[in-house]
Order: C-alpha cells, then structure tokens, then sequence
C-alpha cells in the first residue's frame, strides 16, 4: 500500500501543484461537453471540481495552527462562496440548455411555409414534390367547454389529444416458402397516406359519449378507424353554424359524429382519419390544406371536465413535408434503391400469382427529423389462385 499512499493519498491528491492540474482538467473537459451540448456531464465536471476545492478548504483548516474560532470562520466563508459559486454555474448551464432547446423548438415553429421543394419519386419514375403554403382555414365550430356546476366535483376528466403525421404501407412479395422452410422478401412499392388521430383517455368509466369531428366536405377520401367494439360512425351531414337547416344556401360545412356507449376507466381510444396522398409523376404540390386539422366537439356527462391538447398546425406542415421527405427516399432494399411510391392508392394492386405470398407493414416516423422507423401492421396474403 506503500506506492498508492505515496501517489494517491488524499494529502498528495489535494497538494496546490496536483490539485491545479485536476481542477485544469475537470474545466477544460466541461468545456468541451458544453461545446458538443452534453450540459449535464459539464455540470457532473463543475460538482466534481467544487468538492476537489471543498477538500482543499478542509484540508488548509485541519492542518493550521490558528485558534479553532479563526479556523471554523474560515472554513465558513470559503464553503459558503464555493457552493454560490457553484449552485450558480449549474443552474447558469442548466439555463442555457433551456434557451437553446427553446430557440430550436420556436425556429420550427416560426419556420415560414416558404416555397420549397422535396426530392421524391413516383410509380413512373423519379420527380420532385413542391411545397406551398396556404392560408389557414377559418375554423367555425367553437371549441365546447361544458360547465361545471357549483359545488360538483371536477375530478372526473375525460382527456383528449391530436396528433397527425404521414404513414407509409409498404409491399412486399415473393413465392411461397416450401413446406416448414421460412422466406424472406424484399419491399419493392410503397403507399402514403395523411393521418390525422384524437385519442380520448378517461380517468373514470364514462358512457354515451358523442364525437362530432368537422370536415369541409362530406370527402369520400377519408376514412376513418376506431379501436372500440362499441363505437357507431355517422355518415358525413351538412352542417349550418345557425344550427339550422338552411336551404336557402350551401352548408358552411359537414360533420360526423362517432358514438360510443361506453369508456372504461384508463381506456385509450382512437379516432383515426386516413386521407390517402396521390402524387402525380413530375412536380406535386402540397399546401397545409391538403392536410386538414379536424375540429371536434365532445358530448358527454355535464359532469365531466374535457381537457384538450392539440398540436400547433402551422409548425405541424413542415413536419409533415419532412416526413414525405424521408419516406421518398426510404429503400429497406440491400440495394439501398428508393421504393417507388404508389401514385394512386386506391387503384387495385396486381392480382398474386400461383403460388405467391404478400406481406405489407406500415412505418411512421419515430422522431421530428424522420431518421427512425416504427414499423406496425404486419399483414400477410397468400395467392388463391391454384397452379
């Protein structure tokens, strides 16, 4: 123990000539995190070099020769500026890294919808998908608070959150495994498709609830999806904001209500409505319009309290555009070649062969930039058609 207690006793670590190269060291190494925005292993660095200092302090007071009273208020002063010090610098760091995650999330939100253009391609060949902005649409359908009475409880609480982003389906086929062998296929063609998602989530059973989602016009493009056995879709009907019919003219829009007989409690539910993209072979342009922010109402017990959190639209667009973007040059392929994109989704897809097998699954971005791929819905087919 001889050569550790000659090296690295605590008395040696904390001489001025050692101590001056740790502390040089453990701010040269924060510095160099701060730069690459690791602020919490500069802070780690900061606390790490204040309790080196902090045993120094201790240290020079133990071993002096001065009256205890000299040596405690010592001690007192420079613990007390060294923890200023230091609580000062981490929370000066922790401010900084909100100010700058601040100033990257308002630059994506006051990102003006300029003209742009995304590489891209298309069931013919390769092209381009222009982006233009539009002007926002008016929204008509007020949002609905319902009324607490005096005196009643608000902890019952029916939540409510929109979301929408691009999903792509894509196909893949090949010829049927033999008999207890396994295949793989490669994907060759993809479809895109406009989402837009209202999850409710009750904090208590809830029953008879009525969802009224808003539409410009009765579009037979969207459709919609919901994972609830007990749910009851409307067709789409005209809607005046008089509330009245009025035929004298056209309806200032239409509406679609989705009913439910009952919620449980922490149940999930989803309202899902999936607009197919139809892309053309050359330039295609999208504008926020062809990505609709559905309004909604909510018809329940009076009692309940609707808590609603909807995405921002206008910083939403240019996501959208970034996750077209990344799905345009997505492959999957060990040839790494982009999947051509299905110009129109509804057109049939060619019939399977004799003995052919189609698998399809769909991916959603897992984060804003689109650089990650959830996958979901496995879906198999096997050809009905006998050899």
């Amino acid at each position: 123990m001889g050569l550790w207690k000659q090296h690295f006793h605590w008395s040696v670590l904390l001489g001025w000539g050692v101590l001056g190269w740790i502390l040089g060291a453990l701010w040269t190494f924060a510095g160099i995190l701060l730069f690459f925005d690791q602020y919490a292993g500069a802070n780690v660095c900061f606390v790490l070099s204040s309790m080196f200092v902090f045993a120094k302090i201790a240290h020079l007071s133990i071993s002096a020769n001065e009256p205890i009273f000299h040596r405690i208020l010592f001690t007192f002063i420079l613990f007390g500026l060294v923890g200023v010090g230091i609580v000062e610098t981490v929370r000066g760091v922790n401010k900084w890294a909100d100010s700058k995650r601040n100033k990257t999330e308002n630059s994506a939100k006051q990102t003006p919808l300029e003209p742009g253009r995304v590489s891209g391609n298309a069931a013919a060949g390769t092209g381009t998908i222009e982006v233009k902005p539009a002007q926002p649409q008016a929204k008509r359908v007020p949002e609905i608070k319902p009324a607490v009475p005096a005196g009643k409880s608000t902890s019952p609480k029916l939540k409510t959150t929109t979301n929408a982003e691009i999903v792509s389906r894509i196909y893949m086929r090949g010829a049927d495994p033999p008999p207890g062998e396994s295949s793989s296929y490669e994907p060759y063609i993809q479809e895109l498709f406009y989402e837009w998602a209202l999850s409710l989530m009750p904090n208590s059973d809830v029953s008879n609830i009525v969802v009224v989602v808003q539409g410009a016009e009765p579009n037979s493009q969207d459709r919609f999806s919901v994972n609830s056995i007990s749910a009851v879709i409307s067709d789409w009907k005209p809607h005046w904001m008089s509330g009245f019919e009025e035929p004298s003219r056209p309806p200032d829009d239409y509406v679609k209500s989705v009913s439910f007989s009952e919620m449980r409690k922490d149940e999930t539910v989803t309202i899902r409505v999936r607009r197919p993209i139809y892309l053309a072979r050359g330039e295609n342009k999208l504008t926020p319009d062809k990505f609709p922010d559905h309004l909604f109402e909510i018809a329940t017990d009076p009692n309940y309290e609707i808590e609603k959190h909807v995405y921002d639209a206008e910083s939403r667009f240019p996501l959208l555009v970034v996750q077209i973007g990344a799905f345009t040059r997505y492959s999957g392929r060990k040839d790494r070649a982009p999947l051509r994109i299905r110009p129109n989704p509804d057109e049939p897809m060619p019939p399977l062969g004799p003995n052919e097998t189609e698998g399809s699954i769909e991916l959603r971005c897992k984060n804003d930039t689109c650089t990650e791929f959830t996958a979901q819905q496995l879906e198999s087919r096997r050809s009905k058609v006998q050899p």
